[in-house]
Parts: C-alpha cells; structure tokens; sequence
C-alpha cells in the first residue's frame, strides 16, 4: 500500500474522531497531539509496520518541510487570539519572558544536556535553544477552549499565548550562534551580528509592515464592499503564507515575521473580522497539527533513545521540571500577570516543547553528526507531549481551584460568558 495514501487515510480519519469528540477530549487527560503521536507509534516500523520511513527518500527532510508551515500557521492564530493593544500594554512582560526567560531557559537546558549526554558546550548550546521556546501548537490546549477559559485567568492565557507567538522566532539566533562558532570559530560573531540584524530584525519589520498593509487593504474592500465573506475567510491564511514564502525568499526569519504580522494585523480589526480570522485560522491550525504529530510517532528513533539507558529518562524528567519552573519563579517580581505562587507554578508547568524543536532539529541535525540531536530532542518533545497532555485538565481544575479560594476567577473572553460555545475566543485583559 503507498505510504502517503495511507496517512491521508488515518490523518484525516483521526481527525474526524478528534472533532466529534472535542469536548470530551478537553476535560480527558488525552489531547490531539498525543492520540496523534500514539497512532504514529502504532503504525510506524517499531509495531504494526504499515508505514516504512526506510523506504522515504529523505525523512528528515520531510518532517522539516511539514513543520514550517504548521508553526507558521499556529504563530498566525496565536497573534489573533490577542487583544488588540496587547503588543502595548504587555510588551515589559513579553519582552523579559520572550527575551530573558528565553535565554535562562535555553542556558538551563542546555547545561542538562551536557551534564546528562556528556555533551561539549558548543552542541549542548544548540540543543538548548531547540527545546527553550514555549510551542504554541501544543500550548493552545492550556490556553483555548471552554475548560481553558474556565480555569485559566484571561491574563495567564495572554501571556502564554504572547510568549509562544514571540520565542519560536526568537530561538533562531540562539540557535545559529552555537552553530556558527563550531564552524567558523569566533568569526562566527561577525556573522551572528549580521544574521541578527538582517535575517530577524529586519524580519519583524517586512513582517509587520505586511500585516499592517493586509490590514488596511481589508479596511478599504470592506468600506467600498469590494470583499465578500467567502473571500474573507482565506484571507488570514493567505496573510501567513504570503509573509512566510516572501520571508524566506529573502533568506530572514519566516517565523517571527509571521508573528509580527499577525499582531499588526490584528492590531486594529474590528470584532466580526477578528473572530472570524481567528476561527479560520485554528482551525486550519488543527488540520495541520494531527499530521505532523501521526509523522513524529513514525519516525521517533526508539533505538536510539534505548541507547541513552537511564540517560533518557533523566533527561526528560530534569527538562520538564528544571527547564522552566526555577525560571518563572525568579520571573514573578517582574511580571505583573503572576500575582500568586501557584500562577508561576502554572505557567511555569505548561510551558511545552513541540513542533518548534522538531522544525529546529531536522534543520540543523546534520551540522552536529556526533552529536544524537533527533534522539534527544524526540525525548523532550516526546516527554513534553505525555506529561503536559495528561496534567492539562487535572492541574487545571486545581489552578481554578485555588484561585477561586483566593478570590481570583478566570475571566472571560470579550463577550462571551465562560463556558460559552465555541472553539477560542478573543482574550481581554483582566
């Protein structure tokens, strides 16, 4: 049997399950991503065989080219789901979380992987950077929904959201430093510096200017009633994938153009387009999340992570409770939106690691042949995806739990009651 009819078949069939049952999905300790990686594992080479990546031409590659494209399209839906101002009124928190929580995160875990695999610094530095950002297809789950909107603080899930848009993008230029000094030494600086600016600065600003322009072209079809609502709903998609392809044609940052677009696009909508764009764009987002994580359960190296022995299962326990939690802690004084230890506890818990790594890993696991990159990054994300999908909805109650003990509810989204129908909805600040 062809091996890309096959997956057409059980992705979209996993799909049609996953959406009859997404309520009860929400309040389970299973989460799409991870009935997606499970279905993978069971159909992939180590069980029942089906699919054989063997027989793939190249399937890192694939992997790599599958995942751009879903990041992008998950950075779009997460800039929808801001408010309008957010960018404004949140940017000293976003910044220090975004910037300084990024960069402790990916000095911490990469000390862990040297410390666990015996790394040099170098590698254990790329490493580190690959599984430091907050993924933000797997952290829709904590922040959408009604279960998310019951439980969790409208401004706990801004944050969240605003950090998983941001530091995917921001990751790239920790990543290409290590990189750059193990091939060019400390003429890789000059290089760094120059990547910095170009590739992500000016990336920001292209990205920006084409959500702002998209923004105002809308305006103009609307006032005039040049668009139609069938028009309208590609539009956002089309935004992601006209400053994605353009982006990187000019060799930049695709991903945090993609977010500065979004934001600068979302930034003066008003409420029958924003909700509608965001709508369109989850669930364009869902389309794409299922596959990718059916094609990580495939191609997870089993062997190579029962060759690191003991070594992988430390590795997973010490990424998950040592690369995030000490770091949201020494972050509460500075971060108004934590006003409780348990706020840290919770942010500082779901901060997961996804498609992000994955997209990093196939990219650059070839310039680090002695280093296991696929296997050790497949341990994280594979740790990240069971551990925070099956605490989701139990952790969650105990979060509200607690707030509601301490007068503090999560608030609901603009105008929309708490438990109102519907996938997410537009975040306000408390």
């Amino acid at each position: 049997m062809d091996d890309a009819v096959l997956f057409l078949a059980l992705t979209s069939g996993l799909i049609l399950v996953t959406a009859i049952a997404y309520e009860p999905l929400q309040r389970s300790p299973l989460t799409e991503p991870l009935l997606a990686v499970a279905v993978g594992v069971v159909v992939g080479p180590h069980a029942l065989h089906w699919m054989r990546p063997e027989d793939w031409e190249a399937p890192m590659a694939l992997v790599h080219q599958f995942m751009h494209p879903l990041l992008a399209v998950a950075l779009m839906a997460a800039a929808l789901r801001l408010p309008h101002h957010y960018p404004v009124t949140a940017a000293r928190s976003q910044l220090l979380l975004v910037i300084g929580g990024l960069i402790a995160m990916t000095s911490i875990s990469a000390a862990l992987f040297w410390a666990v695999l015996d790394l040099p610094v170098l590698p254990a530095l790329a490493l580190g950077a690959m599984v430091a950002p907050t993924d933000p297809v797997l952290a829709t789950t904590v922040v959408t929904g009604q279960v998310a909107e019951r439980n969790v603080p409208a401004r706990i899930r801004d944050l969240l959201t605003g950090e998983s848009g941001a530091n995917d993008g921001v990751a790239l230029p920790l990543l290409l430093l290590p990189l750059l000094l193990l091939q060019q030494g400390s003429g890789g600086w000059s290089e760094w510096a120059r990547a910095l600016l170009y590739e992500n600065v000016l990336a920001v600003l292209l990205g920006g200017a084409s959500g702002w322009i998209a923004r105002r072209a809308l305006h103009y079809g609307f006032e005039h009633h040049d668009v139609s609502s069938k028009a309208f709903l590609s539009y956002t998609l089309a935004l992601t994938f006209f400053t994605l392809s353009t982006l990187d044609l000019l060799q930049m940052n695709g991903l945090i153009g993609v977010f500065a677009a979004g934001l600068t696009f979302n930034y003066g909508l008003g409420d029958r387009e924003e909700a509608t764009s965001e709508r369109i764009q989850e669930a364009v987002e869902r389309l794409f999340v299922v596959p990718g994580f059916v094609l990580f359960g495939i191609l997870l190296p089993w062997a190579d992570i029962v060759a690191l022995g003991w070594r992988a299962a430390l590795l997973a326990v010490a990424i998950l409770l040592l690369r995030r939690l000490p770091v949201l802690f020494l972050l509460r004084p500075f971060l108004p939106e934590l006003r409780t230890h348990a706020d840290s506890a919770f942010v500082g818990w779901f901060g997961p690691i996804g498609v992000a790594a994955l997209y990093y890993a196939t990219d650059v696991h070839a310039s680090l042949p002695d280093t296991p990159v696929w296997a050790a990054v497949s341990v994280a994300v594979l740790a990240s995806v069971l551990a925070h999908g099956v605490t989701c909805f139990s952790l969650g109650n105990r979060y509200r739990a607690f707030n509601e003990g301490h007068g503090l509810t999560a608030s609901p989204s603009r105008g929309q009651a708490p438990c109102a129908a519907g996938g997410a909805a537009r975040r306000t600040p408390p």
